[in-house]
């Protein structure tokens, strides 16, 4: 017999509306599988619509009239539930690999376990292990429509939906949603897990905004849950986030305790290249910031840097501290490397930058593709001083080609962003 903890009651009324649809996908009459499984067809037909909470010996019934094997097998379905839980673990840790192998065991199981009462949970958990992984993959929508049965979900199933559905929605660039979404599980979290990743997200979401004070502190309130669970994944990048966002509001004393924490934690997780570049570049800016332009430079003279983006803040640095021939080097370098659509901005700023330079070496129309690629659309994923610089880069081009009329409207436009970035680099709000 089944043990109550292995799956919440409830959800046993959404199998009776699926057994519906099968039913008359198959093309049986309602009070034929009544007569089949010799239940009344006024119960069959208050299971079917949700109105009354069916036990497991009668949904087994039910479905064998329809030659659905429903699944209550009790070892099979606890070792099912604890690589459940081995998901769930492992994508709170971040470790993409064990995603993989526990999606696949439960996977290898599939019609078992969606015609089973553990069919919710599996829903949701290969939702989630496909959603968050590092290189994601977009599950089907079958487990959306579990927003339609809410009232048959247990308070950490209901949390676990909304938690995927912001993650969903993130990853599909739908901030708005994924705001509401974690936003209501933070609400009705009494789970740390859960929380500490809506506050990773919701931080991430107030950058992309600008909204510097709350996503500062919703970083480091993610932190402190991290590192009680030492979840080292997740809080090198909360805190890298909580270090970008220190330096923006000029909090440099907290940004150098975050640096101080990322040492250790680097020393302890001293295989994530990415995040140690990505730190060094930080530490460079906050140098920049406090006016050591040849520390900045120092710091990331001998790093390998592989993006775009972060060429051309090597390069920025190098024509700050007046180096004319290392400047025109670096934005050589990032005219030849093959990029994604994500980085292909700073290409064209490369190419913008040289023009500023007066190097000789440029097509004129590749340089004016250039500047049309970049002119409408200011930049919100790149520093303040970047930001108006190059903004100065596109003024400098239209004022030097007599076009003072798109040289108005360029800066319309990115003085607006400026402005909203400058307002959220001193207020709270």
């Amino acid at each position: 017999m089944l043990t109550n903890e292995l799956f919440f009651k409830e959800n046993l009324r959404i199998l009776g509306q699926v057994y519906k649809e099968k039913r008359e996908e198959q093309g049986y009459s309602l009070r034929g599988v009544a007569r089949s499984a010799r239940v009344a067809h006024t119960v069959v037909s208050d299971i079917e619509n949700g109105k009354a909470c069916p036990n497991i010996e009668t949904l087994q019934l039910l479905y064998e009239t329809l030659s659905i094997d429903f699944c209550i097998h009790d070892d099979f379905l606890l070792n099912m539930k604890q690589t459940m839980k081995q998901v769930l673990d492992a994508v709170y840790y971040r470790l993409d690999e064990q995603i993989d192998s526990y999606l696949s065991i439960l996977k290898a199981h599939d019609k078992r376990l969606h015609y089973s009462p553990l069919r919710v949970d599996y829903q949701l958990i290969k939702a989630i292990g496909s959603i968050e992984k590092t290189t994601w993959e977009k599950p089907s929508d079958e487990w959306l429509s579990l927003d339609d049965h809410r009232d048959y979900l247990s308070l950490e199933q209901t949390i676990m939906l909304g938690l995927t559905k912001g993650i969903y929605y993130f990853k599909l660039n739908k901030l708005d949603e994924a705001v509401t979404c974690f936003k209501q599980v933070l609400s009705m979290n009494n789970n740390d897990r859960y929380k500490g990743m809506a506050l990773q997200y919701l931080a991430k979401i107030s950058d992309y905004h600008y909204h510097n004070h709350p996503s500062f502190n919703q970083a480091k309130e993610a932190s402190v849950i991290f590192t009680y669970h030492q979840n080292a994944r997740r809080k090198m990048a909360t805190d890298l986030l909580m270090a970008k966002k220190a330096i923006d509001i000029a909090y440099y004393d907290e940004a150098e305790n975050v640096f101080q924490n990322l040492e250790y934690t680097f020393r302890l997780n001293h295989d994530n290249k990415a995040y140690q570049r990505l730190f060094t570049m930080l530490k460079s800016y906050l140098s920049f910031v406090k006016g050591d332009r040849q520390e900045a430079i120092t710091l990331i003279d001998d790093l390998e840097l592989k993006r775009p983006l972060d060429l051309f803040y090597k390069a920025y640095l190098y024509y700050e501290n007046d180096d004319r021939d290392q400047t025109i080097d670096v934005l050589k370098k990032i005219l030849k490397m093959k990029v994604k659509d994500n980085q292909k901005h700073f290409v064209a700023s490369a190419y913008v930058f040289l023009d500023y330079l007066d190097y000789e070496e440029l097509d004129a129309s590749t340089l004016e593709h250039a500047v049309d690629a970049i002119a409408n659309h200011p930049y919100n994923y790149i520093t303040v001083n970047m930001h108006y610089f190059i903004y100065d880069l596109l003024i400098h081009y239209f004022e030097k080609h007599g076009r003072q009329d798109e040289a108005v409207e360029v800066s319309k436009k990115w003085i607006e962003v400026a402005k909203k970035r400058d307002f959220y680099a001193t207020n709270l709000d």
